[in-house]
């Protein structure tokens, strides 16, 4: 879909599908998009639609097999069926080509389709749907073209959608394919990855955001399968009322400010001199204009720490908006006053079940590979693979819900491309044997990565950057025992924001801090005695240091004095050495923590 705005609303040709308007704006917009399913915009021809009266499609019990083309003998439960609609296994690849292993024999096959994302299986029956499309089994391979832009499911069976079939206004649905054998029962039923489709559709090469010209400010926003849309127009950064709103756009952005950097009133102090000079920065935000990479003097480089600090310990805490603690500047702050560097807030959660923890996802590089990226290329492998175990501990200690990227666990590489949905198995190979971790097996491919390239070839080629099969095993126990340490005692996993705001506490904060350190403790009550309730029938109180300082650190806590904790026992079996010299010391309540390390210490009853 594509829209020009000027004083009044005009809609260009669909064959055009990037989103534009255009309008005289002050020097400072604000864009604000509605909720991606407000509102509804569907339209299809009914001669290539089929529906049924009922809104049902009566299902067997689902199969499923290890096999590249799915067996009919084989069969699941029902709830196994009804779990089934959280998948997307099979790929609407082309227009009127869907790709998915399974084997259909006499049955049938159909396209499911519900605008308001109301798909359900309940009882072996398929619910909530406004489209049904019976599609045809292709006897043949899979287009050349389509192999070759996805490789990985070159051996799947094709599904024609009929010709006409309105696909454009399906694809802003909920879609899910099953297959049905010749009595009419449910075989198999899934949802469906859109990418391929999406591209051979809507492929756009033009401009993207905002394009300024001397006369306009012009947006252009890409969303060809938004519901609604709707953009709201500001005279300042802080929002307020909108002294414009225009409709039927999208974007799923929260706010985004547009500044014309030429604008001699918006330079920052000093930026006409940065050929030959670093001016001072009297704001943080100012850090990134003036430096892409160069976080300024090391007293930004120490503010910027301290406040990364408050970030994660609030990350610890549940991001519980609620949560009190103490900041880098002494002051006592609620999580949801912390803010990040576009002034949001950091901490959004009312209950720790609200938020999930993680350092690395299927987007972007892979934990090992990012670290490999981003820290200097003298330190050894022994430090890269550290920062691996110190990042993944902290979410395995941290209240709320713990998520690890496939691979966290075994310093997983893609060899440092950034997205490898069609990078194929050579990018994607995980090695469950621990021989290698799938670094340097090549230049990741252009499209994503070319602008890293100069970055990543060195460091591909550098034999030194290369863990071996002890560093994986290394890591895989570290992973193995921060997991028993989290259920060791369910004080790691707290399930209210009381509960939370009642016994975690961190220590090391304020204007006297030692960077680099986090002190958490987590305390538990005693049975009979009033107060908290006991939780732990095996520890009382626990206490969390994260070192993430290249040397050893020594920290006097005196509120922690005169307690009998001790090593975690899970940390004391540990083969890293490391670990096991981390010590506390009662009659001062200080702490000794290796570099890079995280310890945990544990108050028996």
């Amino acid at each position: 879909m594509s829209f020009l705005f000027s004083s009044s609303l005009h809609l260009l040709p669909p064959s055009n599908p990037a989103t534009s308007f255009r309008h005289n704006l002050p020097p400072r917009i604000a864009a604000v998009p509605s909720s991606p399913l407000a509102g509804g915009i569907f339209s299809v021809a009914a001669t290539s639609l089929s529906h049924y009266p009922d809104g049902h499609s009566r299902c067997g019990p689902l199969y499923c097999s290890s096999s590249a083309s799915m067996s009919v003998e084989e069969s699941t439960s029902a709830s196994q069926l009804e779990d089934s609609l959280l998948y997307a296994r099979a790929f609407w690849v082309s227009r009127y080509v869907i790709a998915w292993n399974v084997e259909v024999g006499s049955g049938s096959c159909y396209l499911f389709g519900s605008k308001m994302a109301t798909l359900r299986v309940k009882d072996g029956v398929v619910e909530g749907y406004d489209v049904k499309i019976k599609l045809e089994k292709d006897r043949g391979p899979l287009p050349e073209n389509v192999i070759k832009k996805f490789p990985h499911i070159q051996n799947y069976c094709p599904f024609t959608v009929p010709l006409g079939s309105a696909v454009e206004p399906l694809l802003k649905c909920q879609l899910a394919v099953a297959t049905f054998n010749s009595y009419g029962q449910c075989n198999n039923i899934t949802c469906l990855q859109l990418p391929g489709v999406l591209d051979d559709l809507f492929s756009y090469e033009g401009p993207l955001g905002a394009v300024y010209s001397k006369e306009a400010v012009s947006l252009y926003l890409w969303a060809p399968t938004a519901q609604a849309v709707q953009a709201q127009i500001y005279k300042e950064p802080v929002g307020g009322r909108p002294f414009e709103v225009i409709h039927r756009l999208s974007s799923d952005g929260g706010r985004t400010l547009f500044v014309d950097l030429g604008s001699d009133d918006l330079k920052p102090e000093g930026w006409d001199k940065l050929a030959d000079e670093k001016p001072p920065l009297h704001s943080f935000s100012d850090i990134s204009i003036p430096n892409d990479h160069d976080h300024g003097t090391d007293k930004d480089a120490e503010f910027t720490l301290a406040m990364s600090k408050d970030h994660i310990q609030v990350a610890m805490a549940a991001n519980l908006r609620d949560y009190v603690l103490t900041n880098f500047e002494g002051k006592e702050v609620k999580g949801s006053e912390l803010r990040t560097y576009d002034g949001s807030s950091v901490a959004y959660a009312s209950c720790p079940t609200e938020t999930v923890n993680y350092v690395s996802a299927h987007d972007n590089e892979t934990l090992f590979d990012v670290v490999s990226l981003k820290t200097p290329r003298n330190i050894t492998v022994n430090d890269r693979c550290r920062m691996n175990h110190l990042a993944t501990s902290i979410i395995a200690l941290s209240q709320g819900i713990p998520f690890f990227h496939c691979g966290d666990e075994l310093l997983r590489s893609k060899s440092m491309d950034r997205d490898s949905y069609n990078s194929g198995d050579w990018f994607n190979r995980l090695d469950f044997t621990y021989m290698t971790n799938n670094w340097g097996v090549g230049l990741p491919p252009k499209e994503k990565n070319e602008y890293n390239w100069p970055l990543i070839k060195p460091r591909l080629a550098d034999p030194s950057f290369k863990p071996s099969k002890s560093h994986i095993l290394a890591a895989v126990e570290n992973f193995t025992n921060l997991l028993q340490i989290r259920y060791s005692s369910p004080l790691f996993r707290l399930k209210t924001a009381n509960a939370i705001q009642k016994r975690v506490r961190f220590h090391n904060t304020g204007t006297s801090l030692i960077p680099g350190v986090i002190v958490m403790s987590i305390e538990d009550g005693q049975e009979g005695i009033p107060g908290l309730t006991q939780l732990d029938p095996i520890y009382s109180y626990i206490v969390v240091v994260v070192n993430a300082r290249p040397s050893e650190i020594s920290f006097p806590c005196p509120v922690l004095r005169a307690r009998t904790l001790q090593l975690h026992p899970i940390q004391l079996m540990s083969t890293d050495p490391m670990v096991k010299n981390s010590a506390y010391e009662p009659s001062t309540g200080c702490f000794m923590v290796p570099s890079r390390t995280t310890s945990v210490f544990v108050e028996l009853r």
